[in-house]
């Protein structure tokens, strides 16, 4: 993946560079896209992935988490042309993203 994990100078322009509402906005990503990861792996129709992969998409760019944007958006085209979705690639991913994010989080501390 060549994509940047975490752009920080994107998430310190969209948190104005405060520091105490990076690790508010940062906590509540981490948070939503492990619910949305937890359904995602229960089985949902297509329509819900589509939903998911797009709520997902979107807020992973709202941050600055570019290579999961990048990842979920490759999904969505995917599974929008009739492809499966591969739930592993989108997982590793969210697992690099959490990681990264918890570095980042640390280091506001």
């Amino acid at each position: 993946m060549s994509a940047v994990i975490l752009d920080l100078p994107h998430l310190e322009r969209v948190t104005f560079e405060d520091r105490s509402l990076q690790r508010e906005v940062l906590t509540l990503f981490c948070t939503q896209l492990g619910a949305h990861l937890v359904r995602l792996g229960v089985g949902v129709d297509d329509d819900e992935l589509l939903e998911l992969l797009h709520t997902i998409k979107g807020a992973a760019r709202g941050v600055g988490a570019v290579a999961l944007a990048e990842c979920v958006a490759d999904e969505e085209s995917r599974c929008r042309s009739g492809q499966s979705c591969r739930m592993e690639r989108v997982s590793s991913v969210a697992m690099q993203t959490q990681q990264a994010i918890e570095h980042r989080l640390a280091a506001l501390s």
